[in-house]
């Protein structure tokens, strides 16, 4: 399984250390979504079922939406000046960096499945 991506394959998501904890910055589809207010081409927007993505035809790259995102989400990919956001890979039934992630350290499934794999069920 490989994300082909032109020019090159950009991370989407960060992950950030507090303490002795690791956490992944990434988009909480927020129902009222600064980014999506914040963009005046129209490239951020609500998908019928509520998630937040990015159509980066409509980019131009103003970086309002990294600006205003309070999780730190959305990111800049400077090869093609414009901004991005992870898209959960919609079309892989596993994203790849959680299926690559040498460490385990990415969980993707329900708030449910999270839960039972962090108490180790």
């Amino acid at each position: 399984m490989t994300k082909m991506e032109k020019p090159t394959l950009q991370p989407r998501i960060r992950v950030k250390k507090s303490g002795n904890q690791y956490w992944a910055t990434v988009c909480q589809h927020c129902s009222e979504s600064m980014c999506v207010r914040a963009c005046m081409t129209g490239a951020m927007q609500h998908s019928p079922t509520g998630e937040v993505f990015h159509d980066a035809k409509k980019c131009v790259g103003c970086w309002m939406c990294i600006m205003v995102c309070p999780f730190g989400a959305i990111v800049s990919l400077s090869e093609v000046k414009k901004a991005g956001k992870c898209d959960l890979c919609k079309d892989e039934k596993i994203p790849p960096c959680v299926a690559r992630c040498p460490q385990q350290a990415l969980i993707y499934g329900t708030s449910e499945e999270y839960e039972m794999k962090v108490a180790g069920d």
